[in-house]
């Protein structure tokens, strides 16, 4: 009896050794695991195959911008049609996963421009835009992309950026310097330079080498900015204008038609561009907190 018990005794204890190695064994594969995985991805920046599915069902962070977190993968998804693109129109061999964070990294800092200003780009404004660029398709099938990565990728940035340029442009606080050199033609044309010469050094218009000349408009064809200038008198100059993208001054140097019943008119104009959104972007980047997870 006593030897019956002994040998249960014994064959407990090497059962309970065995178990220990297997756990042993086992903490010791997932623990190598872990640091092959992690090594695969913070340093050698995995994004194909296993690492594309595992960093899309586990949270994995590549970055922070401002407490926002870049995901790795959405790294990963970019990777992909950033090899793509590189291998059909570059010879150049760079790291396809480098270029998605940077570009991941500066779409963020979009985002966060635009909220800066206001700007809210909504969902259904994202599904709203027309994709209708021949081979976008057959594109996105090449390189294993959804119609909706493609408008959470490329249509809502793109989206972001036209909506923060049209706030940049209506915002006085970002347009002083071409304001300043409008109100400085208009005080020398009041000190009595001449229109042309001032249109041919300052401004930004196509038809600076022509003095400003735009030729003749009818009523019609005057464009909505300058429609009050059909009836001003012959040598009125208007005060600053304001249309989306650029400031004017117009001059009317011509008028034909029946002095009761003008035909046409003929506009000399001075135009500055208004300063666009990369400037004050630039600057608001440079001021963005980037932690990296990857080297």
């Amino acid at each position: 009896m006593k030897i019956a018990r002994h040998e249960k005794f014994h064959n407990h204890e090497k059962r309970l050794s065995l178990s220990y190695v297997g756990s042993f064994f086992a903490l010791a594969v997932l623990f190598a695991s872990i640091i092959i995985g992690l090594f695969g991805f913070y340093v050698e920046h995995w994004y194909q195959g296993p690492a594309s599915l595992i960093a899309r069902v586990f949270p994995v962070p590549a970055a922070v911008v401002d407490r926002d977190i870049i995901w790795y993968g959405d790294v990963a998804k970019m990777a992909g049609i950033m090899d793509s693109i590189q291998k059909k129109t570059s010879n150049e061999n760079n790291d396809p996963f480098t270029l998605a964070l940077r570009r991941l990294i500066a779409d963020k800092q979009l985002e966060q421009f635009g909220e800066s200003l206001g700007v809210h780009v909504s969902q259904s404004s994202v599904q709203n835009f027309v994709m209708n660029e021949p081979g976008l398709a057959d594109f996105l099938e090449s390189v294993q992309w959804s119609e909706a990565d493609y408008r959470k990728y490329i249509v809502t940035p793109l989206l972001i950026a036209q909506d923060s340029e049209t706030v940049v442009a209506k915002n006085a606080e970002f347009q002083t310097e071409p304001l300043e050199k409008m109100h400085k033609i208009l005080n020398d044309l009041d000190s009595g330079f001449n229109f042309t010469d001032l249109a041919m050094t300052r401004s930004d218009d196509l038809s600076a080498p022509s003095g400003g000349d735009t030729g003749y408009f009818t009523k019609d064809e005057l464009p909505a900015l300058y429609k009050d200038m059909f009836e001003a008198e012959l040598g009125t100059v208007s005060p600053i204008l304001e249309a989306e993208d650029f400031y004017s001054i117009a001059k009317v140097v011509d008028i034909s038609g029946d002095p009761n019943e003008r035909a046409r008119v003929a506009l000399q104009v001075i135009t500055v561009n208004k300063t666009g959104m990369l400037p004050a972007f630039t600057k608001f980047k440079e001021q963005s907190k980037i932690k990296f997870f990857v080297r």
